[in-house]
């Protein structure tokens, strides 16, 4: 069960330019997947963020993610985080087939 999409925005790192960047990545770790799709989007947060100017914030935003997104963490922001799971402020969303 996928419950309605909800981003924090940029997870323990202050809202840049780049906050469209950590909104798409939210929408991606909502949903989870294999590892490799885990990968492949924690490589497309550093590539925006790097597009929009900031490639040193993006590297360490890369490392972020990559340490502290796994699944089996207790973070509101792990991989996955939106299946059949808690949302992030702790409440049970409603289903949603759009997210």
């Amino acid at each position: 069960m996928l419950y309605l999409f909800v981003s924090d925005g940029c997870s323990c790192f202050p809202d840049g330019n780049w906050l469209e960047c950590c909104n798409q990545h939210d929408k991606l770790y909502q949903q989870g997947g294999s590892p490799i799709q885990r990968k492949s989007a924690d490589i497309g947060l550093l590539c925006c963020v790097a597009g929009k100017g900031h490639p040193i914030i993006a590297f360490i935003m890369y490392l972020g993610v990559r340490v502290a997104g796994l699944s089996w963490l207790p973070t509101p922001f792990r991989w996955g985080f939106g299946i059949g799971k808690h949302h992030r402020n702790g409440t049970k969303g409603r289903n949603s087939n759009n997210a």
